[in-house]
């Protein structure tokens, strides 16, 4: 027997009234006494998972249970069953392509980012409304616009522009999702809703189905946050759960200066890698110390002649820059074929990518092109990028804020070309397993087909790091991944590898015995 629990949007996350609940208790033992079986499907199954909604479930007594999610609980007791994207396109159900930053030139030159990609954005709404039309097809296409945290001065800036463009939220075609602001959502997920644009901040909730959704602006203002690759799974559902048979309507639309969302989409692949949980310290090792290891000297004194002293030094070395100071812009400017190029400009460079892709595998910037856009350095709208790299650096060397900036003054001249920095390691547990300490780092595990799903790049430097620390000071540890084939978790104690199969990964339960 089917029995569906469902709740509008607006009140899905309202708990039962109790002579709801009551009503549906009794319901479910009058169909046990009729002798009705049920099997249980839930939907969007990682929310809400909690001992309350367990207990729910248990009631109707079912050996069957159907969890469905994009970012499954690993459950051993479980058969998974993984649809590809490939199937789910196949059935017309999502749309076929993802067009990244579509007809952007190899050099993007603007003074306002955030009014170039919402310009693009709207050109490419204005397309897709015109191909509806011209299929009697009654679909208005929605542009997403994705802001930054804190960022009510961009909030403010995108909605001046829309409404220079007539689309704003009076006359009801703009729409706010923020958590404490709502405008002009009634409606928004039909297909023929008013809206022309939804201004968001993180992602949408989860569950969230508007399949008019066609094209996602991605703003930031130059801070780190991650690109949050499953906010593209807003846009790619088709409206009406087919294929139109055309290139524009079949395909989705990410417009962003944003160059970190490659690092997304192998988040998003890594989704299933190993689950973090808060743990606690217990009293009897609170007086347990480990021996510091360090990068340099600087750390420890924190000293600026020191700091001024030891840059100069590595300049010298990989640069050979001496006392000419129109050489030493030059030979920077250069770079070689173990140093990155510094660019001395008035204007601020930066890089995004462009390009097409048909499942989030494709998301990478060796399949992408390289784009980039300058933008005039305006010390208001670079201001608190400055201040955040230079406080970044001073922190990465152990100096305060005040000494950071006069050391890079004394390096540049203040030509707002920033070094790169080093970054450092820290494992992710120290255990105590039978009396022995263990220093363990997690990373991305095996598919069941035995490929990596570890996206850090310095994995194998990091162990061999790890490695010579352990042995030093006696200690055990090493790599810690999933392997998904077997749901085992498995350890490397030795030189890093990326074959599940290699000798260097062994059970972690068996060797921690």
């Amino acid at each position: 027997m089917l029995y569906q629990l469902g709740k509008t949007h607006q009140k899905r996350n309202n708990a039962l009234k109790d002579s709801e609940r009551t009503n549906f208790l009794e319901w479910i033992e009058k169909a046990h006494n009729a002798g009705l079986s049920f099997k249980v499907i839930i939907d969007e199954s990682h929310q809400n998972f909690t001992e309350k909604s367990d207990a729910i479930v248990q009631l109707f007594k079912t050996d069957k249970i159907i969890r469905c999610s994009a970012t499954p609980i690993i459950d051993k007791s479980a058969k998974l069953i993984e649809i590809s994207e490939a199937d789910v396109i196949a059935e017309g159900l999502i749309k076929k392509l993802l067009v990244i930053n579509g007809d952007f030139p190899a050099l993007v030159a603007t003074e306002n980012p955030t009014e170039y990609l919402l310009e693009k954005a709207l050109k490419k709404q204005n397309k897709l409304v015109s191909s509806f039309a011209e299929r009697n097809e009654n679909v208005n296409p929605l542009i997403v616009v994705q802001l930054p945290n804190n960022s009510d001065s961009l909030l403010y800036s995108v909605i001046s522009w829309f409404e220079s463009q007539h689309i704003s939220i009076e006359n009801g075609l703009l729409a706010v999702w923020l958590s404490a602001r709502h405008d002009n959502l009634e409606d928004i997920e039909k297909n023929d809703g008013k809206q022309t644009a939804v201004i968001i901040k993180q992602a949408v909730a989860t569950g969230w189905d508007c399949p008019r959704a066609y094209i996602l602006v991605k703003l930031r203002e130059g801070m780190d946050e991650t690109f949050e690759i499953q906010t593209i799974g807003r846009i790619r559902r088709m409206p009406e759960a087919h294929h139109y048979e055309s290139d524009l309507l079949d395909s989705c639309y990410l417009y962003t200066f944003d160059s970190k969302f490659t690092e997304g989409a192998k988040l998003a692949l890594g989704k299933n890698a190993l689950s973090a949980k808060t743990i606690f310290l217990k009293n009897e090792y609170k007086t347990f110390t480990l021996t510091k290891e360090q990068r340099t000297q600087v750390l420890d004194t924190q000293d600026d002649a020191l700091a001024l002293k030891a840059i100069t030094e590595y300049l010298k070395t990989t640069y050979g820059i001496d006392g000419d100071c129109k050489k030493n812009k030059l030979r920077l400017e250069t770079g070689s074929e173990n140093a990155e190029k510094f660019v001395f400009s008035e204007k601020i460079e930066k890089t995004t990518l462009s390009g097409e892709a048909t499942v989030i595998s494709d998301i990478s910037s060796d399949s992408l092109n390289t784009v980039k856009f300058r933008q005039k350095l305006n010390t208001h709208t670079h201001g608190r990028e400055f201040h955040n790299r230079v406080g970044r650096i001073g922190l990465e060397i152990g100096l305060e804020y005040a000494s950071a900036v006069t050391i890079l003054g004394k390096l540049f001249a203040n030509e707002g070309k920033f070094l790169y920095k080093q970054k450092l390691f820290y494992p992710d547990y120290i255990l105590s397993v039978k009396g022995k300490i263990w220093i363990c780092e997690t990373k991305g595990g095996f598919d069941r087909t035995g490929a990596s799903e570890d996206i850090d790049i310095f994995s194998p430097k990091k162990c061999a790091v790890l490695q010579k620390y352990l042995k030093k000071h006696n200690l055990h540890g090493g790599f810690v991944r999933q392997d998904k084939a077997s749901m085992e978790l498995l350890i490397c104690t030795g030189e890093y590898s990326d074959d599940v199969n290699s000798d260097a990964w062994q059970v972690l339960g068996e060797v921690m015995k």
